[in-house]
């Protein structure tokens, strides 16, 4: 019943926000009529926020960074490569003579460990003292060694302990991903960011596993594959601790900046802060106190 107090042209906005509440009552003091909503006008707003001039500069910005370009290329490597486990490790240890409850345990294990890893790996980049970008690069460098192992690997127990580390490890991407976007170019580019890098992971988890089940026809078995992929974990990594120093800088200079200012800002509200109004009382009592 409030609907009719507001003006049509607010009206229209609250419809176009807030459908639910074009779909009040209309007030029995004033009748007015419901204005019809408009499919072009909703398609207009549609296409206006998708084609957001923003997120095109957002973009532009972002492709022509070397520092994201460089970031970009260790996804892509990294899930080029990693997603094997996830994909031929019950074949292959099938292959070196385990049964299929043994592997259904090693897969248990890992989303275990993954989600646990997910959780204490969060918690430890949270310390303001820890530098995710290189807790984030330790993480998955000790993946790619873990991969690297495998063809080593013929036992349960070994496997068993693979599945562990490799799921405790890997979990840092999930975990500190978006901070280390964040740390490269600030939350503001975050959306853009995060989403060209999902586009690249999900591209590169597209054409991986095709890759790799082509060296096991050739090979006849996966230690190329699991060999390979340490491998390529790993120089993915050294992609992202080079463009390390650009990080490291950028903090740097945003927390003198921001040192610098908060200075200027004390330093100026003690020289600009008025007094109080006892202070003020004071003031104006001390010649009549003096007379």
């Amino acid at each position: 019943h409030t609907r009719g107090s507001f003006s049509t042209a607010m009206q229209i906005e609250l419809w176009d926000s807030c459908p639910e509440f074009g779909r009040l009552p209309p007030s029995n003091r004033h009748n007015q009529p419901t204005p019809p909503r408009s499919k072009v006008s909703m398609l207009s707003k549609l296409k206006r926020s998708v084609l957001d001039s923003k997120s095109f500069k957002d973009t532009k910005f972002l492709f022509t960074s070397w520092n994201y370009l460089s970031f970009l290329a260790s996804n892509f490597l990294l899930y080029f490569w990693y997603d094997i486990t996830y994909t031929f490790m019950p074949d292959h240890a099938k292959e070196i003579g385990l049964s299929d409850g043994e592997v259904s345990l090693i897969i248990a294990l890992i989303g275990v460990s993954n989600t646990i890893g997910q959780i204490v790996i969060g918690y430890i980049g949270d310390f303001p003292r820890v530098n995710t970008v290189l807790l984030y690069a330790l993480c998955m460098s000790l993946t790619g060694v873990a991969n690297f192992l495998v063809p080593w690997c013929h036992s349960l127990a070994s496997l068993l302990v693979y599945g562990i580390l490799y799921g405790f490890l890997v979990s840092a991407n999930y975990a500190l991903c978006s901070i280390v976007i964040i740390d490269l170019f600030g939350i503001d580019r975050l959306t853009t960011g995060y989403g060209l890098m999902m586009f690249f992971q999900g591209f590169a988890n597209l054409v991986g596993p095709p890759a790799m089940g082509h060296m096991r026809d050739s090979d006849s078995n996966y230690d190329r594959a699991f060999i390979y992929s340490g491998i390529f974990v790993l120089v993915s990594n050294l992609l992202i601790l080079s463009i390390y120093p650009a990080i490291y800088r950028w903090a740097r200079d945003c927390c003198c900046h921001g040192n610098k200012a908060a200075a200027g800002n004390s330093a100026t509200s003690r020289k600009k802060t008025p007094p109080s109004l006892e202070e003020a009382a004071e003031e104006a009592a001390e010649p009549l106190t003096s007379a």
